[in-house]
């Protein structure tokens, strides 16, 4: 006896089933590419590991924050393969600029906490209107009536928020704690 299954249901389970595989593709993907890449420009594994590892505490931070917004929206499993991808993107962009400005102020004889100072203060600057266009961007989706495209907008927004915050908080500390060592 053969049972054919059809409907919307059988179309959600496949295409949530071929996107979960997807995901563990693309995910392991995108941090290897990011780490070969920011490892080529600073020719450092540690220095190179420290922006997908401080992006990759800020996911945790938004994977939970989004849990929680489950109870209030319908969260779409296509969500999650946006989010990391976008997150890493953006957030490893500005924590590589706060290490670069970083390196170009000790380069230029500042001393550790003058050169962090600086850098935060210059490049912070640059990478908070940075990402605020960025949320400004994905925050505009969720005006759309559709609610798929709404929820992502806003998740992503959040995603983008938090990690500029890690990339203004956590790359300083970092910074700071490796200088007095």
């Amino acid at each position: 006896l053969e049972v054919y299954l059809t409907g919307t249901p059988a179309i959600n389970y496949d295409t949530m089933t071929g996107a979960m595989s997807d995901i563990q593709k693309i995910d392991p993907f995108t941090i290897l590419l990011i780490l070969i890449l920011v490892g080529l420009f600073f020719r450092s594994f540690i220095t190179s590991a420290t922006p997908p590892i401080t992006i990759g505490v800020a996911f945790v931070l938004v994977l939970a924050m989004i849990f929680f917004l489950g109870n209030l929206f319908d969260i779409f499993f296509i969500t999650e393969i946006m989010l990391l991808v976008s997150m890493m993107g953006a957030g490893c962009d500005y924590c590589i600029f706060i290490i670069a400005r970083y390196r170009e102020e000790l380069r230029s004889g500042k001393e550790h906490e003058a050169a962090l100072h600086e850098a935060v203060k210059w490049a912070g600057e640059s990478i908070a209107v940075s990402g605020a266009s960025v949320i400004i961007g994905f925050g505009a989706m969720s005006i759309c009536s559709f609610s798929m495209v709404s929820t992502m907008g806003i998740c992503l927004a959040l995603g983008i928020i938090v990690a500029l915050l890690a990339a203004l908080t956590l790359i300083p500390s970092i910074l700071l704690s490796l200088i007095h060592i």
